[in-house]
C-alpha cells in the first residue's frame, strides 16, 4: 500500500509537468494561480504575472525544423529558470507561450524580472545543425489588483504581451502602463 501511495503521488506530479520542456503545464498553472491569487488577496500581498511568447517561433520551426524548435523551447525554459527566483513559478501556457507567477512582487519588480528574462534569452546562444538560431521574446506583465481574479490577471498580462508584440517585439510591456495610457486618452478626449 505504501509503494502504491508513492507511485500515485508521483503520477499526480508527473501529470502537472509539460513533457517537452519540463516546465509546469497549464493544468498546474490553473490550480496554482487560483491559489496564489486567493492567498495574495487574503493577506493583502503583492503578486505579479509575466506572460512571454517566443518571437516568430513558426519561422524557427520552418527554417530549422521542429526538432530544433523543441530544443529552443527547452533551452528557453532553462534560461527562464536561471533568470527567476526559486519562489517564482514557471508554466507552459501553450505552444511557445509561457506564464510566470511572481508571489510577493510589485509592478516594478515584475518589470525588472521580465526585462532580465528577456535579456537572458536574447543573449543566449541557441545552436542547431544549420548554425545559430536567433531567439527573442516579447513579454507582458500584470500586477494583481483587488478587482482581479485569476482569469482577469491572465487577460491583463495577455493584453500587455500583445502590446509588446505590436511595439516591435523583443520588449516588455506592462498592463499598468497600458491602462494608464488608456486612462490618459479617455481623459483627454472627454
Amino acid at each position: 500500500p505504501l509503494r502504491n501511495a508513492v507511485w500515485y503521488q508521483r503520477a499526480l506530479q508527473a501529470a502537472k509537468i509539460d513533457t517537452l520542456t519540463g516546465a509546469n503545464n497549464r493544468t498546474a498553472m490553473d490550480e496554482t494561480l487560483e491559489r496564489e491569487v486567493e492567498l495574495a488577496h487574503r493577506h493583502k500581498l503583492a503578486m505579479s504575472l509575466i506572460m512571454f511568447d517566443l518571437d516568430h517561433f513558426k519561422q524557427i520551426n520552418d527554417n530549422y525544423g521542429h526538432t530544433t524548435g523543441d530544443d529552443v523551447l527547452r533551452e528557453c525554459v532553462e534560461c527562464a529558470n536561471q533568470a527567476l527566483r526559486s519562489t517564482d513559478m514557471l508554466f507552459r501556457f501553450g505552444g511557445e507561450e509561457f506564464v510566470v507567477i511572481l508571489p510577493g512582487v510589485n509592478v516594478t519588480g515584475a518589470n525588472l524580472a521580465a526585462e532580465r528574462l528577456r535579456s537572458i534569452i536574447e543573449k543566449h546562444v541557441f545552436n542547431s545543425r544549420q548554425g545559430t538560431v536567433p531567439v527573442t521574446i516579447s513579454v507582458g506583465t500584470a500586477n494583481l489588483t483587488m478587482q482581479d481574479n485569476a482569469k482577469t490577471l491572465i487577460e491583463r498580462a495577455d493584453k500587455a504581451l500583445y502590446s509588446a508584440k505590436n511595439s516591435g517585439r523583443n520588449c516588455v510591456a506592462s498592463s499598468e502602463e497600458l491602462e494608464a495610457t488608456l486612462h490618459e486618452v479617455t481623459t483627454v478626449s472627454a
